[in-house]
């Protein structure tokens, strides 16, 4: 108390260094104060809404999750009716899908006509096999489909013959095979599908 009663003094005593003292006080008007709050409360308004690590981290994880991912495995193969698909992936462009059906072009045996077929990768179950000949010739050819497994297929390709000038006899024209020629060494195209039903 005792100090400030001397400072109190030492300003009475001396009015120019009180007025010198008072003047270097920094000036503010009432609009500086105001806007100086206004800036305060600006910063801590910012502040306050800054985004928080553990909230920054949880808007990023489910902002990935949301992204679509590319398949790792390969597509899968065509289906009756189809299939929606999982959420959230998508198909490379360079994916490729199973093929679902095989083919492939066999000669028949030279002397009875058989053909047989393996399949470079089996299916899944046993298929529908189409054997069609190539048939550049005038006689036509008629295949069948003596086996047909997931692995391969196997049958017989014969020629049709036209019947006799002559027929000296009923049972002969009865016992008249029209497609007992083999049809020796022709290329023969072979289909296998998936059944659907």
């Amino acid at each position: 108390m005792r100090a400030i009663l001397v400072i109190l003094a030492a300003l009475i005593a001396h009015p120019v260094s009180a007025q010198v003292v008072m003047d270097a006080r920094p000036s503010a008007t009432k609009a500086d104060v105001d806007v100086m709050r206004q800036q305060a409360q600006a910063a801590a308004d910012a502040a306050a809404q800054a985004v928080k690590p553990a909230d920054l981290s949880a808007a990023i994880g489910a902002l990935q999750a949301s992204i679509p991912r590319a398949r790792t495995t390969a597509p899968m193969q065509e289906a009756v009716g189809g299939a929606a698909g999982t959420a959230g992936t998508y198909l490379p462009g360079d994916a490729q899908a199973p093929r679902i059906t095989r083919a492939g072009v066999v000669l028949t045996s030279t002397s009875t006509g058989s053909w047989s077929i393996a399949w470079a990768t089996p299916l899944t179950a046993t298929p529908v096999t189409l054997p069609i000949p190539i048939n550049a010739t005038s006689t036509p050819v008629v295949c069948n489909v003596a086996t047909s497994t997931a692995t391969g297929a196997s049958g017989r390709c014969w020629y049709s013959r036209t019947l006799p000038a002559t027929l000296t006899a009923v049972t002969a024209l009865v016992s008249y095979d029209v497609f007992g020629a083999p049809a020796n060494g022709i290329s023969v195209q072979v289909l296998a599908i998936p059944v659907t039903q």
